[in-house]
């Protein structure tokens, strides 16, 4: 084993992967009981013998920001002050994963042809959750989410879709290294089913990040009339298609509402949870003990802590779970990605396509950030792309870079 993953190329194709081998996780994972093997197990036990294997080569680490290791190491020595070591180590796992994947796609994706295969790779996963969708409409497969006989999600939960909204707000750099009519084709009707989705499900964080990460990718791009263009025809193919899907969005809307509402009329169980999961732990952030704000309590074990119910926002989560100190060292990760980013872009502004990048990248940055109040930190599937996908586009940018200033010196 050892010997096939001293191979890059071996190792490359699996990197690529990765992403297909979530989508398919993600999808089959809730088919079985919870205390199982299980797709999403299976999956998490490959991925982790393939970083043990490739730990081994230290070279690969070598593009991992201190940072990255910093909160790994800061969270792993948290874990044994649970009162469930096991809940706590395998939440631990579940983060520890992604983050890895930021080594991997500086070390490995380094072209803008492996970047294209990446886009390919993205495209499949994204096709298979689209698939597995559409099958749970036709079959009412899996739970109805928020509504009974509304959006059937099948093997997945209705965070899936936070993953195709990712994959969305990557298109203006996938559009352009489809390199064929067919591609194209294939690749529009996955975008716009994946879009369709993300707002018929109506899970809030998704949709919100969609839209507000293409605000951002609108103030950063320099395409704003081709953007135009693409809204109004995005429009145009929404409202053609919504008789499909409008009774079942109907429905979840009004499921959606009526919970929503419920919190202004009175704070019981039906209150907004969010709401009120922040308020109980920015006030023991306040007042509990210096310790439990600095450090926090029970890691990533907060359904003990409280009872019943999990925190579902990403910072309130490290908030109670790892302190102050541990959502800064986690937000400093997204800071220093932008620094590492800008260091290298600016070399680069003057190649359209890199402009576009920059303009993605820091749409898929403030998703990533609005998805967090919709719990993504755990989430596998969503943030190993956002990861592998961050440390590939540093590397191609550096290598660009590279390249240009040695076609100087030449």
């Amino acid at each position: 084993m050892k010997k096939l993953f001293a191979n890059n190329k071996v190792v490359l194709n699996f990197i690529l992967l990765i992403p297909i081998i979530n989508a398919v996780a993600d999808v089959l994972t809730n088919y079985y009981p919870p205390t199982t093997i299980n797709p999403g197990s299976i999956r998490t036990l490959i991925i982790l013998m393939f970083l043990l294997i490739l730990a081994l080569k230290k070279t690969v680490f070598k593009g991992m920001p201190a940072i990255i290791a910093i909160f790994l190491i800061y969270l792993v020595v948290l874990i044994p002050f649970s009162s469930n070591i096991f809940k706590s180590f395998i939440s631990y796992i579940h983060i520890f994963i992604p983050l890895m994947m930021f080594p991997l796609g500086f070390y490995y994706i380094r072209t803008i042809d492996n970047l294209k295969r990446l886009n390919t790779s993205l495209i499949i996963a994204a096709s298979i959750i689209c698939l597995n969708l559409i099958i749970s409409q036709l079959y009412k497969l899996g739970p109805s989410a928020y509504a009974e006989d509304s959006f059937y999600t099948g093997g997945a939960d209705t965070a899936i879709t936070s993953l195709l909204a990712i994959i969305v707000l990557m298109s203006p750099v996938i559009y352009p290294l489809c390199k064929t009519k067919s591609l194209r084709i294939i690749t529009t009707i996955v975008l716009v089913l994946a879009v369709v989705f993300t707002i018929v499900n109506l899970r809030r964080g998704p949709i919100i990040a969609l839209f507000g990460g293409f605000f951002i990718y609108g103030i950063f791009t320099s395409r704003k009339i081709q953007l135009f263009k693409y809204v109004i025809l995005s429009l145009c193919v929404l409202l053609l298609i919504n008789q499909f899907f409008s009774k079942t969005f109907q429905k979840q809307l009004s499921a959606r509402t009526v919970k929503f509402g419920a919190k202004y009329k009175k704070m019981g169980p039906a209150a907004e949870a969010r709401y009120l999961e922040t308020l109980v732990v920015w006030d023991e952030f306040r007042n509990k003990s210096l310790k439990h704000s600095l450090l926090g309590s029970e890691p990533f074990n907060s359904a003990y802590y409280f009872g019943r119910r999990s925190l579902h926002v990403d910072y309130n989560v490290l908030l109670h779970g790892a302190g102050i100190i541990g959502l800064s060292i986690y937000l400093l990760i997204y800071l220093i990605i932008i620094k590492k980013y800008n260091k290298v872009y600016k070399f680069n502004k003057r190649i359209w396509y890199f402009k576009e990048m920059r303009a993605v990248f820091f749409s898929i940055i403030f998703a990533a950030f609005l998805i967090g109040f919709s719990r993504s930190l755990g989430n596998i599937g969503f943030q190993s792309i956002l990861f592998l996908w961050f440390g590939a586009i540093i590397r191609i940018n550096r290598e660009h870079y590279y390249l240009l200033k040695k076609m100087q010196i030449d």
